[in-house]
């Protein structure tokens, strides 16, 4: 899961598990996402889907609309202390 945040919205790009291929689906399911805060990111991200304001296009997994390498991550050690990553 990768969760983006730009003064559009929040977003999550959820690529999950699947049983019957026994793989990852080979997509980002996006969804669009009420703000989160700081809490929220500590603990389990399993039920953020759930928490969906509204499902919006797949994105294939090598086409996010932004570059991963380039983005400024939080530093989750020193910003939330004890954050599950």
């Amino acid at each position: 899961m990768v969760v983006a945040t730009n003064e559009s919205g929040t977003y999550l790009f959820h690529s999950r598990f699947d049983d019957a291929l026994d793989d990852y689906i080979d997509h980002y399911e996006v969804h669009e996402l009420p703000p989160l805060s700081a809490e929220e990111f500590r603990g389990s991200w399993a039920g953020l889907p759930k928490r969906s304001l509204k499902r919006l296009a797949d994105v294939p997994l090598r086409e996010l609309p932004f570059e991963i390498a380039r983005r400024d991550f939080l530093d989750f050690d020193s910003e939330f202390p004890g954050a599950v990553r």
